[in-house]
């Protein structure tokens, strides 16, 4: 398990449950790491964490991609687009504070929506990648 990737996840959770406008349009705080069976809709899954050495000679680092997926039960994906540009302007390039290490780099990656053969649902996926040095 990498170094840093805990206290990332910590500062994500942090800044998705203090904006007012994300916690209104989802109807509470409701981003996870892992859902329970009948979690209410909408939500948004923090997951797909991936993890590599980013050290150079001179410093250590890491560097990590990871998902936003961002479930509903509604027909139309306008929700999960919503939330979606909420997420991307609270992180793509924003420097957020960690209890360890110092974050270089937040970016958003790319999205896409597909469908779960086993739902029928279709969330959103934002990918991000961090790179932190320590």
């Amino acid at each position: 398990m990498a170094r840093t990737d805990k206290y990332l996840q910590q500062a994500l959770y942090e800044t998705l449950h203090a904006d007012a406008s994300l916690t209104a349009l989802m109807g509470g705080n409701k981003v996870f790491s892992q859902i329970a069976l009948n979690t209410e809709f909408p939500f948004i899954l923090i997951c797909n964490w991936r993890s590599e050495d980013w050290s150079t000679s001179s410093d250590n680092g890491e560097l990590h991609h990871f998902d936003f997926e961002i479930w509903d039960d509604a027909a139309s994906s306008l929700l999960r687009q919503n939330l979606g540009s909420r997420i991307y302007e609270l992180l793509h390039e924003q420097s957020l504070e960690l209890d360890f290490g110092h974050l270089v780099n937040l970016r958003f990656e790319n999205s896409f929506l597909s469908v779960q053969d086993h739902t029928k649902l279709q969330p959103l996926r934002l990918k991000f990648r961090a790179a932190i040095e320590f």
